[in-house]
């Protein structure tokens, strides 16, 4: 059925679309710092040669499952590393996804995710997350109005997933007194993307808001 390609398949979100697409009898392959050994293959994002692993196999999906999140002001003496920190963690890691699209043969979808604070306001206390986050969505804008000038396959579809929070162990271990009703399972996102992939609909350029509220998410067009 293809490959379908997980940057960041060892994390909450991303272990989560390994178990989803594998059910489904796809070839699932994880790109991650650790390895997923739920994943019939993995590779690490700082050694694998995308052209080698990925050039004319059947990849119908790619996602970026990673990424990373820190507050910071320019009041804070570490703002330039946090900056760089989040722009490897959430930015290098969507265009190596995007790399790995542009790669693969007839990719049918390729999905980034953003982030809903950074996209409806400003967030001046988030400056390095809040620069990373607009850089990938910007990224997936400009891949989705002219795919083939983008370096994609004509028909591939571009999507941005823009989440306000995600119940991940992470962020309950950061935050263990929040409002969880509020939070966004990884499951509810991984099952959306299985049901998108096998409908066949046309989503290149849609960018989606996600919100959880008393435990129901919704899925709106930005």
């Amino acid at each position: 059925m293809g490959l379908v390609v997980i940057v960041g398949g060892s994390g909450a979100l991303g272990s989560c679309m390994i178990s989803v697409f594998k059910r489904l009898h796809y070839v699932t392959v994880n790109i991650d710092h650790r390895a997923n050994a739920e994943a019939d293959e993995n590779y690490a994002p700082g050694t694998v040669d995308v052209e080698r692993a990925f050039q004319g196999r059947p990849v119908v999906l790619v996602v970026n499952a990673a990424g990373g999140w820190q507050a910071g002001s320019a009041a804070d003496a570490n703002l330039c590393a946090v900056a760089e920190q989040l722009y490897a963690q959430n930015v290098a890691s969507a265009c190596l996804a995007a790399r790995v699209a542009a790669v693969g043969r007839g990719t049918r979808m390729l999905v980034l995710v953003g982030s809903k604070a950074v996209a409806v306001h400003p967030c001046p206390e988030l400056l390095g997350y809040g620069m990373a986050k607009t850089a990938v969505t910007w990224l997936a804008e400009n891949l989705a109005v002219d795919r083939v000038k983008g370096g994609l396959a004509p028909d591939t579809q571009v999507v941005l997933l823009l989440p306000e929070i995600m119940d991940t162990e992470a962020n309950r271990l950061a935050m263990p007194t929040a409002d969880r009703s509020k939070w966004t399972l990884v499951q509810t996102v991984a099952d959306k993307l299985a049901e998108w992939l096998q409908s066949g609909a046309d989503l290149n350029g849609t960018q989606w808001l996600i919100v959880t509220r008393n435990n129901e998410t919704t899925w709106t067009r930005k």
